[in-house]
């Protein structure tokens, strides 16, 4: 898994199989129940992580199905959960680093991290996407750019705003 976060293997690589699979996306799941209970939404979290997990197995179903490449689906949705799941693992770290050190000088260094692996986030999203569908990264890019807006177009509706 490593290897595919710094780019150097693709979900190709990943071993095979449903209990592999199932494995990711319960570790996604978990990770995102967490996330998601970082802020007050209109829906539990556990309800916004399993709607976070069909949006993955869906829109990635759909778009290796369109582009024929239907024996690819479950190595990159594992791909994608497991990916998913560290880097928003470590960014719960830094959001917990955050809250604890107060006006530390180690807030803006924190944030910096967080921003760096936001977008290290869509590199890596971008190089699956593309290995996945013997594309560009541009085209990968591209790809994980859509999912993401609408993904946050399904979720940010149960967010609850601040009054």
């Amino acid at each position: 898994m490593l290897a595919l976060c710094l780019l150097k293997a693709g979900p190709e690589d990943l071993p095979s199989g449903r209990s592999y699979l199932l494995l990711a996306a319960g570790f996604y799941g978990l990770v995102f129940v967490a996330v998601f209970s970082l802020t007050e939404w209109t829906l539990p979290p556990v309800v916004l992580a399993i709607q976070s997990l069909l949006f993955v197995a869906v829109t990635t179903t759909l778009l290796l199905r369109m582009a024929k490449r239907h024996a690819r689906v479950q190595q990159t949705q594992m791909a994608i959960y497991s990916s998913s799941g560290m880097l928003n693992l470590l960014i719960l770290l830094l959001q917990h680093v955050v809250l604890s050190v107060g006006d530390s000088i180690l807030v803006p260094v924190t944030y910096t991290f967080l921003l760096v692996l936001i977008f290290w986030s869509f590199a890596i999203d971008a190089h699956i996407y593309s290995r996945a569908l013997d594309t560009s990264m541009w085209m990968g890019l591209f790809v994980a750019v859509m999912f993401l807006i609408l993904n946050q177009l399904m979720i940010t509706p149960w967010q609850v705003l601040p009054s």
